[in-house]
């Protein structure tokens, strides 16, 4: 018998003595290892020549059966030990028979080439199993059957699984139930595709794995359950399992496998939920003990991971230092991959901060590494990568070389999708070096794949391409076709997914091909004086406004819901997942047909994605607006603009950059420097702004007046007679308050001509978004005025890490809050200062209450790489987590008031974003329901804040002023005072929104 092990001869003298207390001890402890001492038994009882000895066995064999069916409640044991005392003399040879061959199978399935014998015997092993009736032998050797048809008949493993299923279900042999349950799932997820059928079984079976204890086979489960619930898109769910798979492995002493779902669970944190810094947080801890074990390949693979998140948390030069590690560890060790992907990455990061003439020199090496170890996939990618670069750098020869190259190794590799971007690189490099013509059949065949697989980021680029060749060859009305067609592909594609190191390249590429369009739209506007040309240029650039800012809010608008019904929430998130895994399938499958069936789908589910927006749309505008904005054309705005009002709308490119001068009566379009030549003088007269002693009035009337010719000027004309003045600005412009540009040089700061004196200027960081704002219904207040203060910085202080000083007091704030509190009824207002200055109190405040003015008096904390995290800083509190009320949670607050003032410092700065401007604070108080702001564009003075705000809100409520006028009668108040009249007093806070 095979009882080598001291508790199985145990449980062997327990059986023979029949010791029921000790025999269900025995079970019970070993339970996952008695079966196989029953099978012992068994068989060395059919080879018993005496029949004293055989029925001795046979008993010993039932007394252990009815032990673990009495303590365990299964019947297995205790079935296959009853069918052995059963049968008939006549058959023991044949069982005999029947465990040799299949025990002779089993040992041999491992081996490719022996597999058709294997099957074969496995099959003799089924007959003779059958022909004596022994139900237990026969649905392990169907088990087995369907394992080596996983490799030589898929269609039989699934009949082979499900047969062998019912008879382990009939004989009531759990662990085996679960076995087989496992491999089910694996069918339904890997063949076909259905994770939720692979999900139910993959959970019967962690179900039973459970029940009995399997740990070793559980830690094999519970990672494809995560794998199914990631396939339906439940990655909240999928995570949960990667971490119980992680603790699992670990409880098995399985290293590797413990140390691979730690880093799925940091992947799905990362790549799909976004949270990436809990995914870096995880990452380094990983890191940290792949050190104290000395696995170096697998911490150069982790570390690598730490370089992805941390250029998608914008910290690239931490980026470049663990790819940097990751050169060190391979170096080192040999791990010549991994070097290759390190210079590559790399590179690519320099590619995305526009240094491509540094990015080169790492694709050079990458390329050598992937050449000597013979990746051609690799070689393929880094090719592409180093013709992307030779591009950038004005380089279209060495462009079109490399492209070759690649295209070369793609053919080989079959890869047609890498084609399609080879081919839309060789028509950009062919269009500077040989012409349109040239050109345009790459265009049309990159065109051609991406449409056939469903590609939009692809499809985008080619029909640009095709485009600007149009463009170049002197054909605009084609070219404009061409350009139509690119953006309506892009805003009909649903469920789009890129990893987020795309996401950046992808998005930086989209902008330069818009900027390119604006430019070629606008000089055909000024060239041709056509309505029509002028109508298209300002629409494209309000549509690429929208797109490039849906683009780039995505991750701030993750989580908000304030408002929204639930279900439609959750039908967009389903609906989301399902094109972005059809999308994903349609990349990966090469069988025509198949990607028809795939089309259909995709059709199918972006018509309810369609239905579902609609009813998103209906139920809740603020919402759709900020994840699905429709576009306003230029006719649309000139109806919104008032009779004395003109819209200054600006957009900023590479080649140049264009001014549309719009009022209801007309429209005037103007060419401006590019975005490069206009930074210098903004950069200047920010210098002179943010401190009053860099420059003297002269230098600043000159820097400020320079700016004003360039910006303003242009529009004279439409200006003239003009009381209400929008500007709509773009990129480095949401720097500027054009308030304090001069329209006269001047050397006295209180009667220098400034903008602001001649009009109510305000701000919009769209046309679109004003539209928006002005459509709003007028609140009806409930309460008039909600203050916060002058709140305790010093826990606050241990919070942040936004800043890299202490949060200075702000003394003067409490009497700001309080002297603007007098002038209304004070029954109408409620002030938080101090320690009263919480996140709690405020959501407390405003859950219950409409006020006409939200007025918060803090200091404001900028995140340029995460405007989600931009915040107000506020005293602590009790309430654990509090302390900075972040833009992702004022997205979900109900602001609903006529203006807030966010009298802080530099609350006005968020993400610049090509099109839609700053993100941050200002855009989730517009969501939340603020149909106004006031913000500052740097730190301001806390002395002439409090004076500037005191004056703004008396003209307001007790002069009865517009929002627009009131800030342009305290902003020249201020302007004519000696102590207050620089701008650095005044212009720093601007109105953004409604001005009325």
């Amino acid at each position: 018998m095979a009882m080598g092990q001291e508790w199985g001869d145990e449980l062997h003298a327990a059986a023979a003595d029949n010791d029921t207390a000790s025999l269900t001890r025995l079970v019970q402890q070993h339970r996952l290892d008695v079966k196989p001492e029953v099978e012992a038994l068994i068989t060395d009882a059919l080879r018993q020549d005496r029949k004293r000895a055989r029925r001795r066995l046979l008993r010993d064999a039932e007394r252990i059966g009815a032990a673990f069916e009495a303590t365990h409640g299964e019947k297995s044991l205790s079935w296959r030990a009853a069918f052995a005392a059963n049968l008939a003399e006549s058959d023991w040879n044949t069982k005999l028979r029947a465990d040799s061959l299949y025990a002779e199978a089993v040992a041999r399935r491992g081996q490719a080439d022996q597999r058709e014998n294997v099957r074969e015997q496995l099959l003799a092993a089924a007959d003779l199993y059958r022909s004596i009736e022994d139900t237990a032998g026969l649905a392990e050797t169907l088990g087995q059957l369907g394992y080596v048809s996983w490799f030589l008949d898929r269609p039989a493993y699934l009949t082979y699984n499900e047969e062998a299923l019912a008879l382990r279900r009939e004989i009531d042999d759990r662990q085996l139930v679960g076995n087989t349950l496992n491999d089910l799932g694996l069918f339904h997820r890997a063949i076909e595709r259905d994770f939720q059928k692979a999900l139910d079984v993959y959970l019967e079976s962690e179900s039973v794995r459970w029940a009995i204890g399997d740990s070793l086979a559980l830690s094999r489960t519970i990672p494809n359950i995560a794998l199914s619930y990631e396939g339906l898109g439940n990655y909240e769910k999928a995570l949960e399992y990667y971490q119980k798979g992680a603790n699992l492995y670990l409880a098995v002493g399985d290293t590797a496998r413990y140390i691979g779902q730690r880093n799925n669970a940091a992947g799905v944190l990362t790549d799909v939920l976004e949270r990436h810094s809990d995914a870096l947080v995880e990452m380094l801890r990983l890191r940290e003990e792949l050190k104290a074990i000395n696995d170096p390949r697998t911490e150069a693979l982790v570390t690598n991971s730490i370089g992805v998140v941390s250029r998608r948390l914008g910290d690239f030069e931490g980026a470049i230092r663990n790819y940097q590690d990751v050169i060190a560890l391979s170096e080192e060790h040999g791990f010549d991959d991994l070097l290759a992907g390190a210079f590559n990455n790399i590179g690519v990061v320099y590619i995305w901060i526009g240094r491509a003439e540094r990015a080169a020199p790492y694709f050079e090496r990458a390329r050598q590494r992937y050449e000597e170890a013979g990746d051609a996939s690799g070689l393929m990618n880094t090719l592409i990568n180093l013709g992307s670069a030779a591009y950038e750098t004005k380089q279209y020869d060495s462009s079109v070389d490399w492209m070759l190259r690649a295209d070369s190794v793609a053919a080989g590799l079959n890869a047609t999708l890498s084609r399609a971007t080879i081919q839309t690189g060789l028509g950009n490099g062919r269009l500077w070096t040989e012409g349109p013509e040239a050109a345009e059949g790459h265009y049309m065949e990159a065109l051609a794949i991406a449409r056939d697989f469903e590609i939009p980021d692809l499809e985008m680029g080619a029909l640009f391409g095709l485009g600007d060749a149009a463009e170049r060859a002197e054909r605009p009305e084609k070219a404009l076709e061409w350009y139509h067609e690119a953006v309506s592909s892009l805003e009909s594609a649903r469920g789009m997914q890129r990893a987020e190191e795309d996401k950046a390249g992808y998005l930086a590429q989209m902008r330069y091909l818009f900027e390119d369009v604006v430019d070629f739209l606008s000089r055909e506007a000024i060239a041709s004086g056509e309505p029509e040309w002028v109508r298209e240029s300002f629409d494209f650039a309000e549509r690429a406004k929208a797109r490039a800012f849906v683009d780039q809010l995505a991750e701030a608008i993750a989580d908000v819901n304030q408002g929204v019904d639930a279900t439609l929430l959750e039908d967009q998130q389903v609906l989301t997942d399902n094109l972005v895994w059809l999308r994903n399938e349609l990349a990966a499958e090469e069988d025509a047909d198949r990607r028809k069936e795939l089309k259909d789908l995709v059709r199918e589910q972006e018509m309810e994605f369609d239905r579902v927006e609609r009813e998103l749309r209906a139920t809740n505008t603020a919402y759709a607006d900020l994840r699905y904005p429709e576009p306003i054309g230029l006719d649309a705005l000139r109806a919104l603009l008032g009779p004395d009002e003109v819209a200054l709308s600006y957009s900023l490119g590479d080649s140049s950059s264009t001014l549309w001068a719009v009022s209801a009566s007309g429209v005037s379009v103007h060419l401006l420097p590019t975005r490069s030549e206009l930074s210098t003088p903004v950069e200047l007269l920010r210098f002179g702004l943010q401190d009053p002693t860099r420059l003297d009035a002269a230098a600043y009337s000159d820097a400020a007046h320079a700016l004003y010719a360039t910006l303003v000027e242009p529009a004279a004309d439409m200006l003239a007679g003009a009381d209400k003045v929008v500007i709509l600005p773009d990129d480095i412009l949401h720097y500027v308050p054009f308030e304090a540009l001069v329209s006269e040089g001047g050397s006295d700061w209180t009667t220098m001509e400034y903008f602001g004196r001649t009009a109510d200027v305000s701000y919009a960081p769209s046309a679109t978004v004003l539209s928006q704002l002005r459509s709003r219904e007028r609140l009806v207040a409930s309460r008039d005025f909600l203050a916060v203060g002058n709140p305790d910085f010093t826990e606050t202080n241990t919070l942040s890490n936004l800043r890299g000083n202490a949060l200075a007091p702000l003394p003067f704030t409490a009497e700001e809050v309080s002297s603007i509190a007098t002038l209304f009824d004070p029954n109408e207002v409620d002030i938080l200062t101090g320690p009263s200055a919480t996140e709690s109190r405020i959501r407390e405040t405003v859950m219950g209450n409409d006020y006409r003015f939200v007025h918060f008096a803090t200091h404001g904390l900028i995140n340029d790489d995460r405007p989600d995290y931009s915040a107000l800083a506020l005293s602590v509190g009790d309430t654990p987590g509090e302390g900075l009320l972040q833009a992702g949670e004022i997205f979900n607050l109900p602001f609903h008031a006529e203006l807030v003032v966010l009298s802080a410092c530099e609350t006005g700065l968020g993400q610049l974003i090509q099109g839609e401007g700053m993100v941050g604070l200002t855009r989730a108080f517009m969501y939340a329901g603020a149909s106004s702001l006031v913000v500052s564009l740097w730190s301001v003075s806390d002395s002439s804040t409090s004076d500037l705000m005191s004056r703004f809100y008396r003209h307001m409520v007790r002069d009865g002023m517009s929002k627009g006028a009131a800030l342009r009668q305290a902003k020249t108040e201020l302007m004519g005072e000696a102590a207050t009249a620089h701008p650095f007093h005044w212009a720093p806070f601007v109105l953004t929104g409604a001005a009325n």
